[in-house]
């Protein structure tokens, strides 16, 4: 099996979101709604390419581009007028953070936007047989002494540094936006598996010696709209208190632009050490989490009704799940698996990501 993090993470939030998002139809559902979080996330991360391969500076990315990448033409109405606004956001709060990494830049990159797969793990479970060392680890698919399907780990990272003298060795840096920096949102790195897997397999797949990684932190402001941003109150009317029907301080808005500094917009950056400790932990726990996805697998074929459990604490998190009227809501409980078209019609069958591109190889190789 070709895994990554997501995949893995997915699973252990919620099997049966897992089944919905990764093997209906043997391909997958996506929501047909976007996910403002998930769009902003992406657009800063091509920003902060473009600003560490030399590019840009400030790491800005051009309206045009953005509204490329985002299908901008095919997005609802709503969506295309609130992320006018967000455009000159991101580009401000991009610009702030060119000046702090002028400022707080002590590494020299290596490597920008690095992918990989690697074998996961050192020997066979069955025969104990170590795996041969081979150029290209998506060609090792069975053991050469027992035939045991061989697993992969899958992964891309945003940044590989070297940090001079004092840090000889490779550093990691993933790039993290959030709206919260409360002290429980720093400390979840130090116990990452996505920060744990991309070390991994970077050192297995470079040869370099990883030391660490650095998590790279934007806070996002309360909201992600320019106006939530970058105004005050008007002080001629007092947003209504006062307001004028022909305020012309605030145009009767009853809210004034105001300048955003860089100060309005802290970055911070959590570090942490790689060792073998760590890797025999993240190693073992995503074996285990290979066994438990073919287990439900291999359920279906013949529990339908019984396989891919749902985990009722998962449906919230980190807003509402896409899936959360399917679970809920089955045509036919012993048949959740088969939702109906009615269901179904804010649903498409998920783009093809790169993880399975590869299963879908390996299956046909085997």
């Amino acid at each position: 099996m070709f895994l990554n993090n997501s995949k893995a993470e997915l699973f252990e939030d919620c099997p049966r979101k897992f089944f919905f998002q990764e093997e209906f139809n043997d391909r997958g559902l996506q929501s047909t709604f976007r996910n403002d979080n998930l769009d902003f996330g992406t657009i800063v991360h091509i920003g902060l390419g473009a600003f560490y391969s030399g590019e840009a500076f400030p790491p800005l990315i051009s309206r045009e581009e953005g509204k490329k990448i985002l299908d901008f033409d095919n997005m609802y109405f709503e969506d295309r007028n609130k992320w006018a606004d967000h455009f000159d956001w991101i580009g401000r709060i991009l610009g702030a953070y060119g000046t702090f990494a002028q400022q707080n830049d002590d590494f020299t990159t290596i490597q920008i936007e690095a992918e990989g797969c690697v074998v996961l793990g050192e020997i066979c479970y069955r025969c104990g047989d170590a795996y041969p060392a081979v150029n290209d680890p998506e060609q090792l698919l069975l053991c050469p002494k027992c035939a045991t399907e061989i697993n992969h780990w899958v992964f891309r990272i945003d940044l590989a540094v070297n940090r001079g003298e004092h840090h000889p060795t490779v550093q990691i840096i993933d790039h993290k936006t959030t709206s919260s920096l409360g002290e429980n949102y720093l400390l979840q790195w130090h116990n990452s598996f996505q920060l744990w897997g991309y070390c991994y397999g970077y050192q297995k797949q470079s040869g370099l010696e990883v030391s660490g990684y650095l998590v790279n932190i934007i806070r996002k402001l309360k909201g992600i709209g320019l106006e939530e941003e970058t105004s005050k109150t008007c002080p001629e009317c007092r947003n209504g208190a006062r307001k004028k029907l022909n305020c012309t301080v605030c145009s009767s808005s009853g809210k004034v632009q105001r300048e955003v500094k860089s100060d309005d917009m802290p970055f911070v950056r959590e570090e942490d050490s790689w060792n073998s400790y760590k890797q025999e932990i993240f190693v073992r726990n995503r074996l285990n989490t290979v066994t438990r996805i073919q287990d439900e697998q291999e359920r279906f074929k013949h529990e339908p009704d019984a396989a891919w459990p749902m985990n009722p604490k998962a449906c919230f998190k980190m807003g509402r799940c896409p899936f959360w009227k399917l679970c809920y809501t089955p045509n036919d409980p012993e048949k959740w698996y088969m939702p109906t078209d009615d269901q179904l019609i804010n649903f498409e069958p998920k783009d093809l990501d790169y993880v399975t591109v590869k299963q879908m190889a390996r299956e046909e190789m085997i």
